[in-house]
């Protein structure tokens, strides 16, 4: 599988300016890198593994976890790394934005208009 080279100078690499309109996870400064950052920590990954995973140098794992660095994996990068790194990070994400909360939230109204049906 091919992965894109993850460096500024690369033009296959989509700066934050580049956006087109879509909306980023990391408008608040630092969310994906920190979000990153735990995921790998929560997974017990290192970084000198995540880089011989995807490829890349550890110094730019080190920049992708540093919370003042503008740099991110693609997510074809991110797809290199183990199953337990997606949980982890589905896992952080849903702390950090209450996923679930919604969810739960959902099925119990679901729940509700079915048992209100039933009467």
């Amino acid at each position: 599988m091919e992965v894109r080279n993850s460096d500024a100078s690369s033009a296959s690499v989509r700066n934050s300016d580049d956006s087109h309109g879509l909306v980023r996870i990391a408008d608040a400064p630092g969310v994906s890198a920190s979000l990153f950052d735990q995921a790998i920590a929560k997974a017990g990954i290192e970084r000198k593994e995540v880089a011989a995973l995807i490829g890349v140098s550890t110094s730019l794992v080190d920049k992708w976890c540093d919370v003042n660095a503008d740099r991110s994996p693609s997510f074809a990068q991110m797809l290199c790394l183990p199953l337990s790194f997606h949980l982890a990070l589905n896992k952080v994400m849903n702390r950090r934005f209450g996923f679930w909360r919604a969810v739960a939230r959902d099925l119990f109204e679901t729940v509700g208009q079915f048992a209100a049906s039933l009467e």
